[in-house]
C-alpha cells in the first residue's frame, strides 16, 4: 500500500467518525426530557426550631417552583433530606415528608399546598413545613439539607437547601475540641 492510499483511507475514516459523532449528539439531545430541565425549584428562605429537651425539630422552608415547559406540571411530593454526622463520624440521612395538615400560628405564612399544579410559564411559591421527633440522633452535626420534589410522572428534582440560618439553628451547641474522636 502506498502513502496516497493510506491517506485516502484515513480521510474516509475521519469523515465517517465525524458523521457518527454528529448523529450521536443529535440523538442525545432528542432523548433529554424537556420537562425535567425546565422545571426549577428554588429555596428562598428557611427557619429551624430545635428543642433539645423533647428532641423535636421543626423546619419551615420558603420554596419557589417555576415552569418553563409548554405543559402544566403537577408536583406531588416535596421531601426534606437532612444529612447528619454522628460523634463516631458516621454519616446518616433522614427524609422528612411535608406536613400535610400544618397550621401556621396567625396565618402569617402562605403555605404551598401539595399536590401543586404549576401551569406553563407560571411561578408559584409558599412555605413548606416539616417536623420530626426523636429521629435525628442527639449530639450530631447537621451536615446539609436538600429538597427533593417529585412530579406526577415520577421525575425527581433535587436542590440544595443548606441555608446558614437553618444550619445555625439546628444544633446542640458548640461541642468540645475532641468532638467526634470517640
Amino acid at each position: 500500500m502506498g502513502p496516497a492510499l493510506l491517506a485516502t483511507i484515513a480521510l474516509a475514516a475521519l469523515t465517517l467518525s465525524a458523521a457518527a459523532f454528529r448523529s450521536a449528539r443529535q440523538a442525545l439531545r432528542a432523548a433529554r426530557p424537556e420537562s425535567a430541565a425546565s422545571l426549577r425549584l428554588r429555596v428562598r428562605e428557611g427557619q429551624a426550631r430545635r428543642s433539645v429537651a423533647d428532641d423535636t425539630r421543626d423546619y419551615a422552608i420558603l420554596t419557589e417552583l417555576s415552569n418553563d415547559t409548554a405543559a402544566a406540571v403537577t408536583i406531588t411530593t416535596i421531601t426534606l433530606r437532612v444529612t447528619y454526622r454522628t460523634r463516631a463520624n458516621f454519616l446518616g440521612a433522614v427524609d422528612l415528608e411535608a406536613e400535610p395538615d400544618a397550621v401556621v400560628a396567625g396565618g402569617s405564612r402562605p403555605l404551598l399546598a401539595l399536590p401543586a399544579q404549576v401551569t406553563s410559564g407560571a411561578t408559584i411559591s409558599g412555605w413548606i413545613l416539616f417536623s420530626t421527633v426523636n429521629v435525628i440522633p442527639r449530639h450530631c452535626r447537621v451536615q446539609d439539607y436538600a429538597l427533593v420534589a417529585r412530579d406526577a410522572s415520577g421525575t425527581r428534582i433535587l436542590v440544595d437547601a443548606s441555608l446558614p440560618a437553618l444550619l445555625a439553628a439546628d444544633t446542640d451547641g458548640q461541642g468540645p475540641a475532641t468532638w467526634g474522636w470517640d
